[in-house]
């Protein structure tokens, strides 16, 4: 009971509608400090509106949704945390969110013969921020950073990586799989097994 009303004139003090003991939130913006820290998100300035991650969540709909703030693709299924709440109806929470045993990204929603990762990837303007050779919409295919050229510091580009060791780089893989066809450079390469990194890996 004692501890009761000390917690109730400590509010009343304090001019506050929750308990003295809530989590701390300085910048009044809807998210905990101790969470935007945790985050590495500004705890002295609203930043509630803004995406970090450039997934189509804003920083406060990652806190309340419970996803990372500062990666496009929280579960690992090959869908943006945007696109599954907004165009999708997934959980950014779960790799299959009807527990099928197959994948968010690998399923077809629409049943238009088209998984829901391909199907995102065409609808969005492809673009390449950081020059790496892969389309953004793709990094996180390949379990890259978008804002990272070379996201694994190794001293190659994430496009002249390959990641399941096919002979083919990531970059021409994708383009492959977007409909492009292979140049004849490109097609040389997956003949020999040789990939397309060569001298030009990181810009000087």
């Amino acid at each position: 009971m004692r501890t009761l009303t000390l917690s109730l004139l400590c509010s009343v003090a304090l001019g506050l509608a929750t308990p003295c003991f809530a989590d701390s939130d300085k910048d009044r913006d809807g998210m905990p400090d101790k969470w935007e820290k945790k985050n590495r998100l500004d705890t002295r300035h609203n930043d509630a509106r803004k995406d970090k991650d450039r997934d189509g969540l804003s920083n406060r709909d990652e806190y309340k949704k419970r996803t990372n703030p500062r990666n496009d693709d929280s579960d690992d299924d090959y869908l943006s945390d945007g696109d599954e709440v907004h165009q999708f109806g997934t959980s950014p929470r779960s790799d299959d969110s009807d527990h099928d045993g197959i994948n968010d990204g690998d399923e077809d929603e629409n049943e238009d013969g088209i998984d829901n990762e391909d199907e995102d990837d065409s609808d969005v303007t492809q673009s390449d921020g950081d020059e790496d050779g892969l389309d953004d919409e793709d990094e996180n295919e390949h379990l890259c950073d978008p804002h990272e050229s070379d996201s694994d510091h190794d001293g190659q580009l994430d496009g002249n990586e390959d990641d399941d060791s096919d002979g083919i780089d990531n970059e021409d893989e994708d383009d492959h799989e977007d409909g492009d066809s292979l140049d004849g450079e490109d097609q040389d390469d997956e003949e020999h097994g040789g990939g397309g990194g060569g001298d030009d890996d990181l810009p000087i």
